[in-house]
């Protein structure tokens, strides 16, 4: 069946093939902006100080007077689109030997955005550490959650072998999720193993030692981390 015909007279129509295109063409004259300002992070002569997926913007800058031009371009450029920002969804977080130190903070017009120790991008959660460092404890969070209501649901309802199954279909790719960010620390890949270990105590009800022989009965399963 068809609809009748309906004009749209603002925004673009969500879920629409064309749409992400054209919120891209309407918001680029922001990105252009900024660069054109020319403060912020920078490789080379590669302009890296502005990161945007969508409607989620981040500003990378080496200092907070530089980073406060920034927040005052990007303000103006949205409200020249008839875009606002929201400072309760904004925040600041701080990368580097003094990332500890009393600062000023970055103002949004005559609001202050708060300092935070952590903020979460496209799923990835970024900490205020002395360097680079990812947070990939909510991951697991997220996967313990998954398996224990999972298990709850499903108990004495099927055999092993499908349980594994289920697992693997509906609760790994939260386990998974940002790997690719994650991969170069031992740490998370060792965080990943226990969190696999711990499905296969939870049907098998087996130790982490016995961990291998169940990946030899099902090498499918495995995580090649």
């Amino acid at each position: 069946m068809l609809s009748g015909s309906f004009r749209l007279c603002g925004g673009v129509r969500q879920g629409g093939v064309l749409s992400p295109i054209l919120f891209i063409l309407y918001i680029n004259d922001i990105i252009e902006d900024l660069q054109k300002q020319g403060f912020g992070c920078r490789i080379g002569t590669r302009y890296l100080a502005c990161i945007m997926y969508a409607d989620d913007l981040v500003l990378l800058s080496p200092s907070l007077n530089a980073l406060q031009l920034m927040t005052d371009q990007c303000k103006m450029s949205c409200e020249s689109i008839g875009l606002s920002l929201s400072v309760s969804k904004s925040a600041v977080t701080r990368v580097g030997p003094a990332f500890k130190h009393d600062c000023v903070k970055v103002r949004l017009g005559t609001v202050e955005v708060e300092y935070v120790d952590m903020i979460k991008y496209l799923g990835v959660h970024i900490c205020s550490a002395s360097k680079f460092k990812l947070s990939y404890s909510e991951v697991k969070a997220s996967f313990h959650r998954a398996v224990n209501g999972l298990l709850c649901k499903t108990k004495g309802k099927f055999d092993d072998n499908v349980m594994l199954r289920l697992v693997d279909a509906y609760c790994k790719p939260l386990l998974l999720y940002g790997s690719d960010v994650y991969r170069n620390a031992k740490s998370y890949d060792s965080a990943l193993k226990r969190a696999w270990h711990y499905v296969f105590w939870k049907i098998f009800g087996v130790k982490s030692d016995s961990c291998k022989w169940c990946y030899s009965k099902c090498p499918d399963l495995y995580l090649y981390l």
